[in-house]
C-alpha cells in the first residue's frame, strides 16, 4: 500500500464509492470485481493451497477488507486488525481460509 501501485488502488477504491450512486459505473466495474475471485482462485491453486469458491471468496473478501485499513493507515486500527504485522495476518487470514487437516490418530 506504499509502493508504486498505492494511487491506483486508491482510484478504484474511490471508482467503487462513485459506483453507488452511478450504475452505469457499477456495471463497468462490475467485470473487474468479479474476476478478483478467479485471480485469487488461481492463486491458491498456484501455491497448491485448498482451492474452489469458498476459500477463493474468503480471502477475497478478507484482502479487500483490509485495504481501506492499509491505505489509512492509522496506526491504532492497524494494530486492532491485526494489519501492523502483514505476515502474521497473511499467515493468519490463510490459515483460515486453508486451515490444516487434523492430524490422523495412529
Amino acid at each position: 500500500m506504499a509502493g508504486p501501485g498505492r494511487p491506483r488502488v486508491l482510484a478504484y477504491l474511490e471508482l467503487q464509492t462513485e459506483a453507488t450512486r452511478r450504475p452505469w459505473l457499477a456495471a463497468l466495474l462490475d467485470p473487474i470485481g468479479a474476476a478478483d475471485f478467479a485471480a485469487y482462485a488461481h492463486l491458491l491453486r498456484a501455491a497448491g493451497l485448498p482451492n474452489g469458491p469458498d476459500p477463493a471468496r474468503t480471502l477475497t473478501l478478507a484482502l479487500h477488507g483490509a485495504l481501506p485499513h492499509l491505505l489509512a493507515g492509522a496506526p491504532g486500527t492497524l494494530a486492532a486488525a491485526g494489519l501492523d504485522d502483514l505476515e502474521g495476518f497473511a499467515r493468519g487470514v490463510l490459515a483460515c481460509v486453508c486451515p490444516e487437516p487434523p492430524e490422523e490418530e495412529p
